[in-house]
């Protein structure tokens, strides 16, 4: 009986040793796009230490630092903000903060598990702005709906004067 209890003990020591824990580090970034319009950004990285001399909380500010000025150089070089609505900026900024990342920890210390942008948001007057510009854009397509649709009436009416004129 000792010996199963020691035996565990020494195996569940051994084994906390040799398995790394699991992290988690969230980040909230403001940014400007390049028309300068604000851009709130929300990131999650999961991450395995393998260098068991290094402290998360030097890692955390690693990655802190590394995403602000990652999501920072993004968001300087999307157009309008308008753009952060499309899920492919999403994806791409994604992908820029992974390659940053695999990039910062290319000396194996480090194991990226999960990079998560959980949201992307536009500040409260940026979205007015972007939905008054929605409404507008529908507004003129309805325009020029009815334009077309008055401009292929009056061809119509048009081309039955010209019958009518023929048959006389």
């Amino acid at each position: 009986m000792k010996i199963s209890i020691l035996a565990f003990i020494y195996m569940t020591v051994f084994t906390g040793l040799c398995v790394a824990q699991n992290q988690e580090f969230n980040n909230s970034v403001m940014a400007y796009s390049q028309d300068k319009m604000q851009v709130f950004v929300d990131v999650s990285v999961s991450y395995q230490l393998q260098n068991t001399s290094l402290d998360v909380e030097n890692i955390n500010r690693l990655l802190s630092d590394n995403t602000n000025n990652s999501i920072r150089l993004f968001c300087n070089n999307v157009l309008g903000a308008e753009t952060f609505l499309l899920p492919e900026t999403k994806q791409l900024l994604l992908n820029s903060l992974q390659a940053d990342l695999i990039h910062l920890f290319s000396d194996g210390s480090v194991l990226i598990i999960a990079l998560t942008i959980n949201k992307i948001e536009l500040s409260e007057f940026v979205m007015k702005v972007i939905e008054a510009k929605h409404r507008q854009d529908e507004a003129v397509a309805e325009q020029m709906a009815e334009l077309e649709k008055i401009q292929k009436q009056m061809q119509q009416d048009m081309q039955k004067q010209r019958q009518e004129q023929r048959q006389q």
